[in-house]
């Protein structure tokens, strides 16, 4: 018997963020974007900003 698995969207917004990121720093070693060091600070913040979120509304539509 197998067992439906509900989707884990906390996980989901976190790892897409952080493909996203790892994207980004790949571009910028091929020269292809000009990133800063002082430009992934905010984006990990807002990486874990959305995962927080994301946290928070599957709390809610659980009650």
């Amino acid at each position: 018997m197998r067992r439906e698995r509900e989707l884990h969207l906390p996980s989901l917004v976190v790892g897409i963020g952080l493909v996203l990121i790892g994207i980004g720093l790949l571009l910028d070693s091929l020269d292809v974007l000009d990133l800063s060091a002082g430009a992934i600070g905010p984006v990990l913040l807002a990486v874990a900003g959305a995962g927080l979120l994301a946290s928070g509304l599957r709390d809610r539509q659980r009650r």
